[in-house]
C-alpha cells in the first residue's frame, strides 16, 4: 500500500487517499481480490507502518456517539517476559484525543474485517438522527459490506476532532463539504458515507442502544513504560497531523504573494520560485521523498537559483515555534532554521502597518541586544541569511500581502527599501560595537562621547573632566619632548654630529618601527572613528589629535630622542616614556573601572532609537533617495547546496559554521583537505563550485553530493568524489553520477558549513558575484575577519563569473569564465 498523505487538500487528493485505505478491506493488497478475514493481519501491518497519522470513526457499545481513534501502532513494549500486561505485545493500539495525554485502546480484531450490514434509506436516516434504526429488508434498504472502521480524510480531521458527532450530523456536514465536487470525486468517499449510514442501524432487536458496527475497545491503564513508548510513537505522528492544519495558511499565502510579486515585476529573483513551490515542513514531519510535483519544481525553475531568501508573514502561523519569518531555499519553502528572526518582522510590522512606534522601538532594542549578546556563530548565520535576503536592496525578501503587513502588491518595492533602511540602523550599530568592543577600539574619548551624548548637567561635565585630564597629560608630555629636542639643538657650542650616539642606534631603529606599528592602526581607523562621531566635534578633534597626530609626532621625534641619550638606561626610559604618551587614553578607562561593553551597548541602543525617530515617518520618495544614496547596493547570497539545517555552531547536531580552507596536502599525495578557520584566508576563497548529486535516491528531499569540484581564487582545483564500501560485497564503489546533471555557482565564494561521510552530506556557501560586493558585504554586515592578503588579492584581480549552460538530456553543463589582472 502506498503511503497515505493525510493532509491532502483537494477533492482529488482526498479521494485518492480514501480509495487506498478502503481498498485494503476489499482486496488486502492492491490488485489482490482474494482478501478474507484470515488476512486481517495484513491490514493491521499496513496501517501500523504508515508514517503519517491516520484517523478512523468507530462505534462503542451502548453509545450513539462516533468515536474517533488515530495513530494506529503495533505495541512493542514490555520486553520483560514476566510483565503482567505482555498480553498486549504485538497488538494494534489506537489513541483517542488531540495529543495531550491521549488515552490508549486495544483495537479489536473485528475492526479489520468487512461487516455485512443493511443500509437505511438516506431520507429515513436523516429523519431519526438520534436513535438507532431497526434493520429491515423493505424497499430502500440495501445489503452491503462495510469496513469495521471508517477512514477520515486528513483535511477533515481537525473538524471531527472537535466536539461530539453522531452518524447523521457527520453525513450532513460531509454532504455540505462535497457539494461542489464532481460525481467521480464523490464516488471515492462513498465507503465513508455507507459506513456512517450503517453505524445508525441497531445491532439487534435485543441490543437497541448499540450500533451494528460497535465493538469492544479495551482501555489500557498506562504506566511509565507504556507512556514512554506511546510518547515516542505519537511525537512524530501528531506533528505530521498538525503540519497540514497549522501551516496550510502559510502555503496558501505564499503561493498568492509570490504570484503577486512576480506580477509586479520588481524582482527578477522571485520569478525563479514563483509558481514552483515545495512545502516540506521539515520541523513538522520527516519526509524521505519528494512527490512528483515537488520534484518537478525542484529540478525545474528552482534548479537555476540556490540562494536563500525570506518570507515575512503577518501572523504567527507555525504554532510549534511561533515563527513568522520563513527561510526559503531551493529545496523547501519552509526550510529548517534555528535563527529566530521574528524580531525583524515585529520591528517592520510595527513601523509599517500598525504604526505602533513604541512596539517598534521595543523590537529594535531587542534585536540589537540579541545581536550584541549572542554567540558569534549564531550572529553570523543570521547575518548571512539577512544579507542574502536584503541583497540588492531587498530583492530577495517577500512580504505577505495583508492589511497587517504590506497592503498591496504594488507596495512591495517601496517596503523592501523601507526594510533595508530599518535594518541599516541595526547593522551600522553592530559594526560600531564590533570596532569599539570586539576589536578593542574604545578609549577614554570615545567612551565619554557615549556617556555624554544625549545627557546634560553634572554627569556630562564630570565625564568630560576625564578627557580634559587625558589630553592635558598627553599634550604636556609631548611638549616636554619637543622642548628637550629644542634644548639640544640650541647647544651651539657642540656640533650635532659629535653628540650623536651611534651606540643607541639599534634601540632607536627598533623603537622607530614599533612606533610605526602603534601609529598605523590609528591612522587606518581614522575614517571609521569619524563615522562613529558622525560629525566634527570637540571630542573628535581631541581624539584625532591624540590618536593620529600624537603617534605620528612620536614616530618623528622618538628616533631623535633615543639616539641622543647619554646613557643606556636613559635610552630605555625615553623609549618607554614615548610609547606611554600614545597609550594614556587607552589605559585610563581601565584605571577608572569603566565597563566598555555596557557603555557602548547602551549608547548604540539610544543612538539607534534616535535614528529610528528620524526615519520612521519618511515618505516612499524620501526613503528611496536615502537608500540609493547612503546604503550600498550589495549583491550577496547564502547558498544551500544541500537541504541542510540553518544553524550556528551546534556540536550536538555536528554543525560547525565557520570558514573552510580548501587545500591539497602535498605530504599525502596531494590529498584534498578542508580545514576550519576562524578568519578567512586565501585558501578559503573560491571562484567556482561544480557538483553533481548521487544517484542512489533520485527524489530524496535530502540529496547528497557525489561529485564536488572546487576552484580556488588562485586557480588551484580540487575534486571530491563519493567513495564507499558496498555492504553486501564489501567492494569499494563510487557514485559520482558521471552522466548526471551538473550544477555550478560562480563568483567570490566561501564554504561556511561542510560535512562529509562517503559523500557530501551538508554544504552551505556564501558569496557575491564580484570582489567589491564580497568585501562590502563582509564589512557592512560585520561578517568574518579577512586576512590582509585576501583583501589585496581580491582588490588587485578582476574576475568575471562563469556562465552556466545546462545541456539537454541530463548531460553535464559547460562553462566559460575569465580571470585576469587589472590594467
Amino acid at each position: 500500500m502506498a503511503t497515505i498523505q493525510s493532509g491532502g487538500e483537494t477533492p482529488e487528493r482526498i479521494g485518492v487517499d480514501c480509495a487506498r485505505v478502503y481498498r485494503l478491506w476489499r482486496t488486502g493488497e492492491e490488485g489482490d481480490d482474494n482478501m478474507n478475514g484470515r488476512e486481517r493481519t495484513y491490514i493491521q501491518r499496513q496501517l501500523d507502518t504508515q508514517p503519517e497519522i491516520l484517523a478512523f470513526f468507530t462505534m462503542q457499545p451502548n453509545s450513539t456517539q462516533l468515536k474517533l481513534v488515530h495513530s494506529l501502532s503495533q505495541f512493542t513494549g514490555f520486553q520483560d517476559p514476566d510483565a503482567e500486561r505482555k498480553v498486549f505485545e504485538g497488538k494494534t493500539i489506537a489513541f483517542c484525543g488531540d495529543g495531550n495525554n491521549p488515552s490508549a485502546l486495544v483495537c479489536p480484531q473485528e475492526a479489520f474485517l468487512n461487516i455485512s450490514v443493511s443500509l437505511p434509506p438516506l431520507d429515513l436516516f436523516l429523519k431519526r438522527p438520534s436513535a438507532f434504526l431497526e434493520a429491515q429488508e423493505s424497499t430502500g434498504w440495501m445489503r452491503t459490506d462495510v469496513p469495521g472502521m471508517a477512514y477520515i480524510p486528513g483535511k477533515w480531521l481537525e473538524t471531527f476532532m472537535k466536539g461530539s458527532w453522531k452518524p447523521a450530523s457527520a453525513i450532513d456536514w460531509i454532504q455540505n463539504e462535497v457539494g461542489d465536487w464532481t460525481m467521480a470525486e464523490r464516488t471515492r468517499i462513498k465507503p465513508l458515507l455507507n459506513w456512517l449510514r450503517a453505524a445508525s442501524v441497531q445491532k439487534s432487536p435485543e441490543q437497541r442502544t448499540t450500533s451494528a458496527l460497535a465493538f469492544q475497545w479495551d482501555v489500557i491503564q498506562p504506566d511509565t513504560e507504556f507512556n514512554e513508548w506511546s510518547t515516542l510513537r505519537l511525537k512524530r505522528l501528531l506533528r505530521s497531523w498538525r503540519k497540514p492544519l497549522v501551516l496550510k495558511q502559510y502555503e496558501q499565502h505564499l503561493k498568492r504573494d509570490a504570484a503577486a510579486d512576480a506580477a509586479v515585476g520588481d524582482s527578477s529573483v522571485e520569478d525563479a520560485y514563483a509558481g514552483a513551490h515545495v512545502f516540506l515542513h521539515p520541523e513538522e514531519t520527516r519526509r524521505d521523498n519528494y512527490t512528483l510535483d515537488e520534484l518537478e519544481n525542484v529540478e525545474g525553475k528552482r534548479s537555476e537559483d540556490f540562494s536563500s531568501r525570506l518570507y515575512i508573514t503577518a501572523l504567527n502561523v507555525n504554532h510549534v515555534k511561533d515563527r513568522s519569518v520563513f527561510l526559503r531555499t531551493r529545496f523547501s519553502d519552509n526550510a529548517e532554521m534555528t535563527s529566530n528572526l521574528n524580531m525583524v518582522r515585529d520591528y517592520f510590522k510595527a513601523t509599517v502597518s500598525t504604526k505602533n512606534y513604541t512596539s517598534a522601538k521595543v523590537a529594535l532594542t531587542e534585536l540589537l541586544t540579541s545581536f550584541f549578546m549572542m554567540d558569534q556563530t549564531h550572529y553570523l548565520t543570521a547575518a548571512c541569511i539577512l544579507a542574502s535576503s536584503l541583497s540588492n536592496h531587498g530583492e530577495k525578501t517577500l512580504f505577505e500581502i495583508n492589511k497587517a503587513m504590506v497592503k498591496r502588491a504594488n507596495d512591495l518595492p517601496a517596503e523592501r527599501r523601507r526594510l533595508v533602511l530599518l535594518m541599516d540602523i541595526v547593522f551600522s550599530k553592530v559594526s560600531h560595537k564590533r570596532f569599539l568592543v570586539d576589536r578593542g577600539g574604545s578609549n577614554i574619548y570615545r567612551l565619554v562621547h557615549c556617556l555624554t551624548t544625549g545627557t546634560s548637567g553634572q554627569q556630562k561635565y564630570s565625564s568630560l573632566l576625564y578627557c580634559i585630564f587625558a589630553i592635558s597629560l598627553q599634550l604636556c608630555l609631548l611638549a616636554y619632548v619637543f622642548l628637550e629636542i629644542g634644548t639640544i639643538i640650541e647647544r651651539g657650542e657642540i656640533d650635532f654630529l659629535d653628540i650623536y650616539q651611534y651606540r643607541m642606534l639599534p634601540l632607536a631603529v627598533i623603537s622607530f618601527f614599533f612606533s610605526v606599528m602603534l601609529a598605523y592602526p590609528a591612522v587606518k581607523n581614522a575614517v571609521e572613528v569619524y563615522k562613529f562621531y558622525e560629525s566634527i566635534s570637540i571630542l573628535w578633534i581631541i581624539d584625532f589629535f591624540a590618536n593620529v597626530m600624537v603617534p605620528i609626532l612620536i614616530v618623528l621625534s622618538g628616533f631623535f630622542i633615543i639616539s641622543l641619550a647619554d646613557t643606556y638606561i636613559e635610552a630605555v626610559l625615553n623609549s618607554t616614556a614615548l610609547f606611554f604618551i600614545a597609550e594614556i587614553d587607552d589605559i585610563l578607562p581601565h584605571l577608572l573601572g569603566m565597563d566598555a561593553l555596557s557603555i557602548v551597548q547602551d549608547y548604540l541602543v539610544d543612538k539607534a532609537l534616535h535614528e529610528y525617530d528620524s526615519v520612521r515617518k519618511l515618505s516612499n520618495e524620501e526613503i528611496q533617495e536615502r537608500v540609493e544614496h547612503n546604503i550600498p547596493k550589495i549583491d550577496f547570497s547564502d547558498y544551500f547546496l544541500t537541504n541542510s539545517k540553518e544553524s550556528g555552531a551546534c556540536y550536538e547536531d555536528n554543525i560547525v559554521f565557520q570558514p573552510f580552507e580548501v587545500t591539497k596536502d602535498d605530504d599525502v599525495d596531494g590529498e584534498t583537505q578542508l580545514a576550519i578557520k576562524n578568519v578567512v584566508t586565501i585558501g578559503c576563497i573560491l571562484k567556482r563550485i561544480d557538483w553533481r548529486y548521487t544517484t542512489g535516491f533520485p527524489n530524496t528531499t535530502k540529496p547528497r553530493i557525489g561529485y564536488l569540484r572546487l576552484v580556488r581564487w588562485d586557480g588551484q582545483v580540487v575534486e571530491i568524489k563519493h567513495r564507499g564500501i558496498d555492504d553486501r560485497s564489501g567492494n569499494e564503489f563510487t557514485d559520482s553520477n558521471e552522466n548526471g546533471r551538473e550544477y555550478s555557482i560562480s563568483g567570490v565564494l566561501l564554504i561556511t558549513h561542510f560535512r562529509m561521510a562517503d559523500s557530501v552530506l551538508h554544504l552551505r556557501v556564501c558569496g557575491s558575484k564580484t570582489p567589491k560586493d564580497f568585501l562590502d558585504a563582509f564589512q557592512y554586515y560585520s561578517l568574518w575577519n579577512l586576512k590582509h592578503e585576501v583583501k589585496s588579492m581580491l582588490l588587485n584581480k578582476t574576475y568575471k563569473p562563469a556562465k552556466r549552460k545546462v545541456t539537454p538530456h541530463g548531460k553535464p553543463s559547460t562553462y566559460t569564465s575569465e580571470f585576469q589582472g587589472e590594467a
